[in-house]
């Protein structure tokens, strides 16, 4: 991995902007139910003590995918540790709105989503040194974290379904959907474009 990355440190670098697309819609479809959780404990009888907890499960589970991602993509590849990531989220998600009202699985099911939340945290910038070198990897981690503060943008969307649909589960099914489409992204776009690019580079 290392060679390949210092040898596309001059290369022209015309993915980075698909990285960061990649990125975007992936925490826009996190962001968009996640800071809610106020609503969540009004509308499905969520305890105060269990939003503490959920919030501890968070960083203990963020903690867990940023310390064990990496290694899990070194032999996997990073694309497909992705999607495993991606669809692992969508699951999530769904189950989150399907069966979220039980204590036990709100619980459950927002670890997971954290779990690949760490898991992108982790990959994306290993991705994009590996493909672009570390020359410009400032510059290049810039606009994969501008791509994540701008996804922000689509929180109200998700009070927008609500109010449209009068029910939460319908957030989530998008939400779960748009983590789907992010697989297809990483496997059928992004993992062949990074191929074509490793192979036009000079040996």
């Amino acid at each position: 991995m290392f060679a390949a990355a210092k040898s596309t440190e001059n290369s022209p670098r015309p993915s980075i902007g698909f990285h960061a697309l990649t990125l975007a819609t992936f925490f826009g479809a996190s962001a968009a139910p996640t800071p809610l959780y106020r609503i969540y404990q009004e509308n499905f009888s969520v305890s105060p003590v269990l939003i503490t907890v959920i919030f501890a499960v968070y960083a203990f589970a963020l903690l867990a995918a940023l310390l064990t991602a990496g290694s899990i993509s070194d032999h996997l590849g990073r694309e497909f540790t992705m999607a495993i990531a991606f669809g692992m989220g969508g699951v999530s998600y769904w189950l989150l709105g399907s069966l979220g009202t039980a204590p036990w699985a709100f619980v459950l099911f927002a670890a997971l989503i954290f779990l690949t939340w760490g898991e992108i945290f982790s990959l994306f910038p290993a991705t994009c040194t590996d493909s672009f070198g570390a020359k410009f990897a400032t510059v290049n981690l810039g606009l994969l974290y501008t791509a994540k503060g701008t996804s922000a943008f689509l929180v109200p969307v998700a009070n927008i379904i609500k109010a449209a649909t009068g029910s939460w589960h319908m957030v989530f099914v998008v939400t779960a959907l748009m983590n789907f489409v992010v697989v297809g992204l990483a496997l059928f776009v992004l993992k062949p474009m990074r191929r074509r690019l490793m192979v036009s580079l000079p040996d």
